[in-house]
């Protein structure tokens, strides 16, 4: 995601001084049509068992102890939480440079 933050830009400011706007919005267009196709063409291989209902709320603890119970998943979220938490607003609230 952060990647695609630095390079999406970088090409499309390639794009837009070699070739105009315009093919700049028709190949971001094209770009969406191959993800719809994608997902078009992607099957379920087998259909999930139905589960008996249960409250959001519940679901929602489940899962906070299975991720807070495994090591690299509690390592990865705190890491996420920092950074959005400590870069997030530095980046949104920055003044643009000239």
């Amino acid at each position: 995601m952060n990647g695609a933050r630095l390079v999406g830009p970088s090409i499309g400011g390639l794009v837009i001084a070699a070739w105009g706007e315009t093919a700049c919005f028709a190949i971001n267009a094209a770009s969406y049509l191959f993800v719809l196709g994608a997902l078009l063409r992607a099957r379920a291989v087998r259909a999930s068992p139905p589960r008996p209902p249960s409250h959001p709320l519940a679901d929602l603890a489940d899962g906070w102890r299975y991720a807070m119970g495994f090591v690299p998943i509690r390592r990865m979220l705190l890491l996420l939480g920092t950074l959005s938490i400590t870069i997030g607003p530095y980046s949104s609230l920055m003044p643009p440079s000239r």
